[in-house]
């Protein structure tokens, strides 16, 4: 007797609800409190990315990397592969601004930077700080004490010494 089966998908988890987008880009990983590593990012979602390292690290433990359009991101590693680790986002990346900062330059052109900076970013001139200069013969004072002071030191170290 033949049964028909029916295949029923779970969608109650909506973590895979965005695909991965495979970027392959090198980024910064620091791993609490170590020193900045560079790795491959390999491919990214809203909730976790895929990251290429030599770099031996164990599940769970937290990360910090640098991510496109969103900056220092802090994840959890999850999983370990064979050229490097499966990471969750502790905090699901803003979709939007990730995808803004794949497609736009981070660096302008010189002749370009004015056009794109706004009132509140440019610099302002900053007035010339008021110098009060001591009168010349506090200022002589000051050396000719001052060489003494030093000669005498060096005389007695002298002297110590010899």
């Amino acid at each position: 007797m033949q049964v028909a089966a029916t295949l029923l998908y779970d969608t109650t988890d909506l973590r895979r609800g965005r695909d991965r987008q495979r970027i392959d880009r090198a980024t910064t990983l620091r791993e609490n409190p170590q020193q900045p590593i560079d790795v491959i990012l390999r491919d990214v979602s809203q909730y976790g990315c895929f990251i290429e390292t030599t770099l031996e690290m164990a599940i769970d433990a937290p990360v910090r990397l640098g991510i496109p359009g969103s900056g220092a991101v802090e994840a959890v590693i999850k999983r370990r592969a064979a050229t490097g680790y499966g990471c969750e986002f502790t905090v699901p990346l803003d979709w939007e601004n990730f995808e803004r900062g794949l497609t736009s330059e981070t660096v302008l052109p010189l002749d370009q930077a004015a056009e794109h900076a706004s009132p509140q970013t440019e610099l302002q001139a900053a007035p010339e700080p008021h110098i009060v200069k001591w009168r010349g013969g506090v200022r002589a004072a000051i050396a000719v004490g001052s060489s003494v002071l030093i000669w005498g030191a060096i005389l007695m170290a002298a002297k110590n010494i010899l």
